[in-house]
């Protein structure tokens, strides 16, 4: 099965939503480190930066530290953002992927190319794992290492192909 693509950024973040919807641990830590956390700090600090704007003599220096916090906390949500795009990029680069990304998957091996950039051959003894949603689909190399590719790209032969090689190489086996 031989499949061209063109790598998208929405596509890649539905790839990393899928990573994070995995396992149960991944979830939470998702969850408490981007979410949880900032709204928990606006939350500890909406009574406080009342009372400042509120009475101000009674407060004189604490106001940086709370500002600061926030500040922190919300910005690990754009983070995020802003890493994926540049995970993105540098996967990516725009001039060497304009003409597509080809995965060859076959009963012994599956190759993954970025004309351009780099060839990777994983044999299915090193695929550890496997994902799939109606967006993208991920296959594992490692504990957080993937390769993904569009499941809408699939063909309905293509897709019951892998189906199938999958269910051979992957399932009933532990990583």
């Amino acid at each position: 099965m031989n499949l061209t693509f063109v790598p998208t950024i929405k596509d890649y973040r539905a790839g990393i939503r899928l990573h994070y919807r995995q396992k149960l641990t991944r979830r939470i830590a998702h969850l408490l480190g981007l979410w949880m956390l900032p709204l928990l700090v606006l939350l500890m600090s909406t009574p406080t930066i009342y009372n400042i704007l509120m009475q101000p003599d009674e407060y004189s220096d604490g106001f940086g530290w709370i500002v600061l916090a926030l500040a922190f906390s919300l910005t690990l949500p754009l983070l995020q953002y802003y890493r994926a795009n540049r995970q993105f990029k540098l996967l990516f680069p725009d001039q060497q992927t304009s003409g597509g990304v080809s995965i060859d998957i076959d009963d012994d091996r599956v190759v993954f190319a970025v004309p351009g950039i780099s060839v990777g051959t994983y044999y299915w003894d090193g695929i550890v794992d496997f994902a799939q949603d109606e967006r993208v689909t991920l296959l594992y190399t490692g504990k957080n290492r993937f390769v993904l590719f569009p499941t809408q790209a699939l063909s309905a032969a293509q897709r019951t192909e892998l189906d199938g090689l999958v269910a051979r190489h992957i399932q009933g086996r532990k990583p």
